[in-house]
């Protein structure tokens, strides 16, 4: 099941690749991790009323993050719905004119507002680049399928302009009832094996 209760396509007779290790310990021929670890800790929804401005307290006005828009409608059988998930380089002035926020919180039901604030396993500059978070929205998008954000669905990282990183995400704090993943691993690859024919037979 996805976030809005529907039943998704699970591909038939394929299997992970085996990749020799776990994710964190996959290294390149001069011993270097291949896989990038960042985490993405998401704070608890609050809920955005009608007509109010984003409920963004001073502490969290936070600088290039992600943030996700939750709806919970009493008639639906699935509750905490994650409805669009977006990046932005200021929390505090993303919403001042954000038609798609507009909309979910003037829909019946109740809109609330999760913060994804991203901690990199090192400090260099280069983590917090655009097209790092960008990368990490487009991931989101598509392992949260199929009702988030129409024009991105279909983009994953590295097939623009800018070349992909391998990354490792892990998602923390709020768990959205179950929906967000713990972790993802992006690029891994599924292989749909043959009859393996190459054993031979004891004459």
């Amino acid at each position: 099941m996805d976030s809005s209760g529907e039943s998704m396509t699970t591909p038939k007779h394929f299997r992970p690749a085996d990749f020799g290790g776990d994710v964190d310990v996959i290294q390149d021929s001069q011993g270097k991790r291949i896989y990038r670890a960042v985490t993405i800790e998401w704070s608890r929804p609050v809920r955005w009323n009608k007509g109010e401005s984003a409920p963004i307290p001073e502490a969290a006005k936070k600088q290039n993050c992600l943030y996700c828009l939750v709806r919970d409608h009493h008639l639906k059988l699935v509750k905490s719905q994650i409805m669009y998930v977006g990046i932005t380089k200021g929390i505090g002035k993303r919403f001042y004119n954000s038609p798609k926020a507009k909309r979910l919180t003037e829909m019946r039901g109740e809109t609330r507002l999760s913060i994804g604030s991203l901690h990199f396993d090192n400090r260099r500059k280069i983590d917090g680049t655009r097209a790092n978070i960008e990368a990490f929205e487009h991931l989101l998008i598509w392992t949260l399928w199929p009702k988030l954000n129409e024009r991105k669905v279909y983009t994953l990282p590295g097939m623009g302009k800018n070349p992909t990183t391998p990354w490792h995400v892990s998602n923390t704090g709020y768990r959205f009832g179950g929906v967000m993943p713990r972790e993802i691993a992006y690029p891994w690859i599924l292989v749909k094996p043959g009859r393996n024919r190459s054993l031979k037979v004891a004459s």
